[in-house]
């Protein structure tokens, strides 16, 4: 944890990176794309950063998303 100065009760969490995937196909020279992706694949709830105003709050980083993309371009 590291504490910001001149905010001692503030306190922010070096998170790691999450692990995420994103597989596509183009044909027709690019015109057409489509892909499935997923973000935080592992589904790991971290910890963003903490705010301690004697509430105990905090932010935690988004869940799994998981979805599929088509594109045309014109």
């Amino acid at each position: 944890m590291l504490r910001c100065a001149g905010f001692p009760r503030l306190l922010w969490a070096l998170t790691p990176a999450q692990a995420g995937l994103r597989l596509g196909y183009t044909w027709h020279d690019d015109k057409y794309d489509v892909a499935v992706f997923c973000r935080n694949c592992t589904n790991e709830i971290r910890n963003i950063y903490d705010i301690d105003f004697d509430t105990l709050t905090g932010v935690i980083n988004d869940p799994r998303i998981v979805g599929a993309q088509l594109r045309v371009k014109f």
